[in-house]
């Protein structure tokens, strides 16, 4: 894989469903990863109802929409989802805008595989960390206090797993890397640079 061919331990970042990825192979091959950074997720169950939402909304687009971003984002914004979220989800002109850098209107598609993605919808909540998994290297978790899905009450959950875990949260949402990118760039440039 890409992580042996660099051919010593790397230092892995990962956002959302991201830092989950990024959060089992630590846990798997932690001989690959020498420092863990996971921004606004944590190794917990969550509810997500409104990320199920989301992607019903995305696949409800119609493909003759596809092929133009404004259009696209007229019907979203104006979907039952983006109603029912007011100011949040679809109702954000900000999340609205980071799901349609997956849009390829060219095709009229999406890079997401949307179906895949709901049809994994339960399994994707949760975190199948193997039963007794730890991984030692240091970890910095980042959340977004102003509403993300990392929070102070899932540190005993990070430290589960990663003993050397700490936490700083960020005045953010959800988007800690596009949201505060100054702030997020400092944190995981000095977490990098202490090994």
């Amino acid at each position: 894989g890409v992580l042996e061919s660099i051919g010593r331990p790397v230092s892995l970042c990962g956002h959302s469903l991201g830092g989950k990825v990024a959060m089992l192979t630590a846990l798997q091959r932690p001989d690959l990863v020498a420092r863990l950074c996971v921004a606004d997720i944590a190794p917990v169950r969550y509810e997500m109802e409104a990320n199920r939402a989301i992607i019903e909304a995305l696949l409800a687009v119609p493909e003759t929409a596809l092929g133009d971003r404004k259009e696209v984002d007229s019907a979203l914004a104006a979907s039952e989802t983006a109603i029912a979220q007011g100011g949040g989800g679809l109702g954000n002109p900000f999340v609205r805008g980071f799901l349609l850098q997956s849009l390829q209107p060219e095709t009229r598609s999406w890079r997401l595989n949307l179906r895949a993605l709901l049809g994994s919808y339960e399994a994707l909540r949760g975190f199948p960390a193997p039963a007794g998994s730890r991984a030692e290297m240091p970890a910095l978790f980042i959340g977004g206090a102003n509403g993300g899905m990392l929070q102070p009450k899932h540190l005993p959950a990070c430290e589960a797993l990663f003993p050397n875990a700490r936490l700083e949260m960020v005045a953010t949402g959800h988007f800690v890397h596009s949201e505060a990118p100054a702030t997020f760039v400092e944190l995981v440039d000095r977490f990098c640079a202490d090994g």
